[in-house]
């Protein structure tokens, strides 16, 4: 279900960016034009000792501190 979620959404995301492009939109502010769709998916989010706010769901939280570093950039993890 979330794949075709992401199907439906690329096509009318490109569409608004090349509308802001074209300037058929009244949003002046540069970031809106730059969303991006990305789905991530985590495994392997087990705590190594016992379950903790520290001991588990490394990828999450290492996901969380790159994208707070920049909202608007898009990152390689």
């Amino acid at each position: 279900m979330m794949l075709d979620i992401a199907e439906t959404l690329d096509p009318l995301l490109d569409d608004r960016h090349k509308r802001w492009e074209e300037g058929l939109l009244d949003d002046d502010d540069e970031s809106i034009a730059d969303i991006t769709l990305q789905l991530v998916f985590f495994d392997g989010e087990e705590a190594f000792h016992d379950w903790t706010d520290t001991d588990s769901i490394y990828g999450a939280r290492s996901v969380v501190q790159l994208s707070n570093r920049n909202a608007y950039e898009p990152h390689d993890f």
